[in-house]
């Protein structure tokens, strides 16, 4: 056993409440629990209105969109719809990522009329006032200028533009650029809205103590007749890359530590082998005890800590490795996890490291279910990204059912240390010719946003 390990516990058991479902008269698909132990409903639309809907050109308007969601709506300015919520002692919160968006709130059952008027109100008739949409840009465009002096978001957001390329939408920073944001116009934002916030790309999600025929009925009177045009799903095909391992080197002049990237693309979230990716992630670089860490961190003192895993979005999202090292440790960092990455792919999983991760994915399931939130948070994902309804339901049995030999055969096709990019953001001066002798494939210098440089040394053949 290894010692640095804790021992292996039961497996914990959880039982899900069955999910009830319907559809509004204007075809908004209804996914609801009850939950009768508290007065308390969590309430949520869930729309595909996320920052793959942008164009490189207007890149950030779909996260600009769902920050000015509250600004104003139906009548009511920012402050207004502020002094219902207080008055109601409940928030709303607009998270939009680049597969969708999601405004939620959390109300005692006697708000239910007034919160979901509300709720209704930002959905189907936000205002977007020219004075808040460019306090918030503004906002914005500082923020992706702070970006540009953090090594780790530098190199995130080159990652992503370096294997998906600036015309997908996985390939562009959400949050915009300096240049797209200041083009952008509150008419843009609204006209954003208008295309990606239909009847049609939504689900509607409730959760706690409530009656869900009454509900249903409710809602229809405040939703069932909203109409939007369907707008087409946005384009997410792009070249694929051509399979070879590069180094891209992103010069910060005098860093004395390098942010490296190094992954691939890889599954989408629906994927049938989520539960094997989930499970060999959890132990290549997923928790604590991964072997990443225990290589990197413990036995070679390289790093704090470095850290694996998908990015699972509606189509192939990346499989990334990072980690913050020492420049002069940069060379060493890389190798040893291509290395991890080899013999992942060569001999797979131990079955005591399979079972040990199998009981922390189990734990965490446990603990996500255990507020109407979390619960609404897990119907979320079964709409944005068509997870079947007993999904969770199935989720401990379909996870203890993973082999080695399916992680052996996944390792095998998605991460063959061959086809890795390795994106190193330090100083190129000091890191450029140590990248040359590992020889793991052509070495590019790129500018800060993943665009290879045209004086750069090295030809990408």
């Amino acid at each position: 056993m290894n010692p640095s390990r804790p021992p292996v516990l039961r497996l914990p058991s959880v039982e899900l409440p069955a999910i009830r479902s319907g559809r509004l008269n204007n075809g908004i698909e209804v996914l609801a629990v009850e939950r009768h132990t508290l007065p308390l409903i969590a309430c949520g639309l869930v729309l595909h209105a996320g920052a793959e809907r942008d164009i490189p050109r207007t890149s950030g308007a779909a996260m600009l969109t769902g920050d000015l969601l509250d600004a104003g709506a139906g009548g009511m300015d920012l402050m207004t719809i502020a002094s219902h919520l207080d008055f109601m002692g409940a928030t709303i919160d607009v998270q939009t990522t680049v597969d969708g968006a999601a405004i939620s709130t959390v109300f005692h059952t006697r708000h239910r009329d007034g919160m979901m008027s509300l709720l209704a109100a930002l959905i189907t008739s936000p205002t977007f006032p020219e004075g808040e949409f460019l306090r918030l840009r503004d906002r914005r465009i500082a923020s992706v200028l702070q970006q540009k002096d953090r090594p780790g978001m530098v190199a995130n957001n080159a990652f992503h533009r370096l294997i998906y390329g600036p015309g997908h939408p996985y390939g562009h920073n959400p949050l915009g650029t300096e240049q797209s944001l200041a083009s952008l116009t509150a008419a843009e934002i609204a006209r954003f809205w208008q295309r990606s916030y239909t009847p049609e790309s939504a689900t509607l999600v409730i959760v706690g103590d409530m009656v869900f025929d009454d509900f249903l009925h409710h809602c229809d009177a405040l939703l069932g007749g909203w109409q939007q045009e369907p707008s087409p799903p946005p384009d997410l095909s792009s070249v694929a890359p051509d399979g070879k391992s590069r180094v891209y080197l992103v010069d910060k002049p005098g860093a004395t530590q390098a942010e490296i990237r190094i992954g691939c693309r890889a599954l989408p979230r629906n994927t049938p082998d989520y539960f094997a990716a989930a499970l060999m992630n959890r132990i290549l670089g997923g928790q604590f005890t991964s072997r990443l860490n225990l290589n990197l961190r413990e036995r070679h003192g390289l790093t704090y800590g470095v850290h694996s895993g998908f990015s699972f979005h509606k189509q192939p999202g990346p499989f990334i490795v990072s980690a913050a090292v020492q420049t002069e440790k940069t060379p060493l960092a890389v190798r040893e996890v291509l290395n991890e990455l080899q013999t992942l792919v060569e001999t797979g999983v131990t079955a005591e490291e399979l079972e040990f991760a199998k009981k922390g994915m189990a734990g965490g399931l446990v603990q996500n279910f255990e507020t109407p939130l979390q619960i609404a948070w897990g119907l979320q994902n079964i709409a944005l990204f068509g997870l079947p309804h007993d999904y969770y339901a199935r989720y401990i049995p379909d996870l203890q059912k993973v082999t080695r030999e399916e992680i052996l055969g996944l390792a095998r096709e998605v991460l063959d240390p061959a086809r890795m990019a390795i994106v190193v953001v330090g100083d190129s001066k000091a890191l450029r010719a140590s990248m040359h002798e590992l020889k793991v494939g052509d070495v590019a210098e790129c500018d800060s946003e993943g665009t290879i440089c045209p004086t750069s040394p090295s030809s990408l053949s």
